[in-house]
């Protein structure tokens, strides 16, 4: 059972989740909406050729404009055959090989409009020979940014950490922009405000590859007065479909965050110990907050989110 506990308060509320659920979650793929105040979808950016590395990344973008009211979907394409996933406004592909090599388009979707972009060609040339003592390893990000949840008027601090030869640069975007003058590997955003929520991301060079992070998400809280609250569990026994579950199978556990129960919740804790049945949530708001969990076996298998539970400071 999964329960919240009020702290900074001397009343306590106590709600109950079940978390004995555990099974593999499906990834869903994603649609970006754009948005302009003109009359008809438009390519005002092609994507443009291309000639890289074998081992290095590529990313492919286009420039939308579209009425604002309009849904904006994209479709890339390789060799005339649709990419999975690759509905965004860009496609980035890590570790080419000689198989990427190819030409490559987007096809643009708004209301009953669907334009296709300029083919472009995606060259992938060999490894040029290596010399003795001068060997570069790619880059590879080894720790990613983290989900922060701070109150207005505080900081919020992005870090990663990345192995690779040589020299490497940091750049880091915020809902896709460049931020200027971000270039190391800590980001700091000093007097957060609700216009600074959204995802961060970093890209980390070496000048012969890239790697780009998993996204952060910062989530801004209304000013007042910080609160904390205590979460507390006990180890689940069953999987979902019932059957026995070993508390040796356990590997770890992980801890959502929302301030609407509707709204999409952030991870703010990851790989939490197998033995640990206690957490400590701070810089709380006024206002809802919700919470859920989720187990982790030792396959790597994260299990359903539990049932919400809320409280309100």
């Amino acid at each position: 059972m999964f329960n919240v506990f009020r702290m900074n308060n001397t009343k306590k509320s106590q709600t109950r989740i079940d978390a004995n659920r555990l099974s593999l979650l499906v990834a869903l793929p994603v649609v970006i909406l754009a948005h302009s105040n003109g009359y008809a979808a438009s390519i005002t950016t092609q994507p443009v050729d291309r000639s890289q590395v074998v081992g290095e990344d590529v990313k492919l973008t286009v420039g939308v404009k579209a009425k604002a009211s309009e849904k904006v979907t994209y479709k890339w394409y390789h060799n005339y055959k649709l990419i999975s996933g690759a509905t965004q406004n860009y496609y980035w592909k890590g570790g080419l090989t000689k198989a990427d090599a190819g030409q490559y388009y987007v096809r643009v979707i708004s209301g009953s409009q669907n334009i296709k972009s300029d083919t472009i060609t995606l060259t992938v040339q060999s490894k040029a020979p290596v010399q003795s003592g001068k060997s570069k390893d790619p880059v590879a990000i080894t720790t990613q940014p983290a989900n922060q949840i701070v109150n207005s008027g505080a900081s919020a601090t992005f870090s990663v950490k990345a192995s690779g030869s040589g020299t490497l640069k940091y750049s880091w975007y915020f809902n896709n922009a460049p931020i200027s003058g971000a270039t190391a590997s800590t980001l700091k955003v000093s007097g957060v405000q609700k216009a600074n929520a959204g995802t961060y991301v970093v890209v980390v060079s070496n000048g012969t590859s890239s790697a780009m992070s998993n996204a952060a998400k910062l989530s801004v809280l209304s000013s007042g007065k910080n609160y904390s609250a205590t979460l507390k569990w006990s180890k689940p026994t069953k999987r979902e479909d019932g059957s026995k579950l070993s508390s040796t199978d356990i590997a770890g556990y992980n801890i959502y965050f929302a301030t609407s129960s509707t709204a999409s919740m952030s991870r703010i804790a990851s790989g939490l110990s197998a033995s640990q049945t206690s957490y400590v949530v701070s810089n709380l708001g006024v206002g809802n907050n919700y919470f859920a969990m989720s187990t982790t076996d030792k396959a790597g298998r994260e299990g359903a989110k539990s049932a919400k539970s809320k409280i309100t400071f």
